[in-house]
């Protein structure tokens, strides 16, 4: 059996999506559902990276943080917008650190 990686794919027409923790089989067969085979681009095995997003609202108060993976693949202000934020009122920044250090 193929051992599962994160895989991005490419097809002709469509978004590009991330698969997690599956096989080359296994996109596939999602695959041949929607569209022929041939218009796959490209398939590329990527390694999985934990990021972190922190959001300092100023419009709220409140410092937030996300735990996200892969997050060169999407637009963090569309995310934060989704999460409810007011993106004109925070700042941001991605981090591998999961730790918000307060110093007075």
């Amino acid at each position: 059996m193929s051992e599962l990686k994160n895989y991005k794919v490419v097809i002709d027409g469509f978004s590009d999506k991330v698969y997690r923790d599956t096989t080359i089989d296994n996109i596939m067969s999602e695959v041949v559902l929607f569209t022929n085979l041939w218009n796959i681009e490209s398939i590329t095995s990527i390694k999985s990276k934990t990021s972190y997003i922190t959001v300092l609202d100023f419009g709220t108060g409140k410092t937030t943080q996300y735990k996200v993976w892969d997050v060169d693949s999407f637009d963090v202000e569309e995310y934060l917008d989704l999460q409810g934020h007011k993106v004109e009122d925070l700042h941001w920044l991605i981090t591998t650190c999961n730790r918000i250090n307060l110093e007075y």
